[in-house]
Formats: C-alpha cells, structure tokens, sequence
C-alpha cells in the first residue's frame, strides 16, 4: 500500500498546486496532509487498543476465537549480538536498504527531473511521476497472486 499512497499523493498534490484558492495553492498540501493526519491520530486514539482483550467493541466469542488459536511466542536469545552475527539479517538490511534508496530517488528526483530537463507541465508531472509506483503496486500485486496460486497447486512451502 505504500506505493497506492504514493500514487495518490503524486496526483493530488500536482492538482492541489493549481488550486490557488485552497490555502494559497501549493500550501495546500501540507495543511491537508496535516488535517488528515490529526483526524487519524485521534481515531487510532481511540479505536485501537495493545490488546484483543481490551477493545472495547469486542465480542467475548472474537475474543475466545482470537486465544484459541494464539501460538506462544519463541524466545530467541535476548542478546543483540545474536542477530548482528546473522547473515541473513545483514542481507535483508542491504536489500532494504537499496530498495529505499531506489524509491526515495525516484520520489525525490523524478518530479524535478520531468520539470526542469522534460518540461512537463505540472498536471502531467504528477501523473507521470506517479506511474512507476502505480507498476510497483499492479506488480506486487500480480506477483503475490502469482504466488499464492504455486504455492497452492505444487508442495512447495511459504518459507
């Protein structure tokens, strides 16, 4: 869902921008991202809990269904130095770490690339800054799905 929103931050701010009227056009953007983000922070305030048990809005069967099937959690050892040594955790750090360099230039840099080398106007620059992320999205998507259906037609695991 990360790139969905970024696919509808691209396109609403490119509109936003045009729309002088609304906080001056460009500040629009951050006020309204503000607004929305202070409207979801109260409502996660008050709807979400640490627990099933302490929802208010639970039933006492969701909640006999959610413990029945609760699995008890395996200690690892508690010493940091554990997982610094895992090679593996050093690869998903890598791997994460270029695939977020990867996004954040695109993010940064494509917008300002269309404007100032392409000489794309504003509208089309949301769009066309959007759509990679728009593939990233349809891509995970189609993969997962992909996915999914191996795993249910061969014998192969999730892991």
């Amino acid at each position: 869902t990360n790139q969905l929103s970024v696919v509808v931050a691209m396109l609403s701010s490119s509109w936003l921008c045009k729309q002088k009227w609304l906080f001056g056009g460009w500040p629009a953007i951050f006020y309204l991202t503000s607004i929305v983000t202070l409207g979801w922070a109260v409502c996660w305030t008050f709807w979400v809990t640490d627990s099933p048990n302490k929802h208010r809005f639970i039933s006492k069967a969701e909640i006999d269904y959610i413990d029945k099937d609760r699995q008890l959690i395996c200690k690892l050892p508690g010493k940091i130095q554990f997982l610094i040594k895992q090679r593996s955790v050093w690869a998903i750090v890598v791997c994460q770490g270029s695939a977020t360099w990867g996004m954040f230039s695109l993010l940064f840099y494509l917008p300002q690339y269309l404007r100032d080398v392409m000489r794309v106007d504003l509208k089309r620059n949301g769009l066309y800054s959007a759509l990679p992320f728009l593939a990233q999205f349809l891509g995970r998507l189609m993969v997962g799905y992909i996915a999914d259906s191996i795993v249910q037609r061969t014998k192969l695991s999730r892991t």
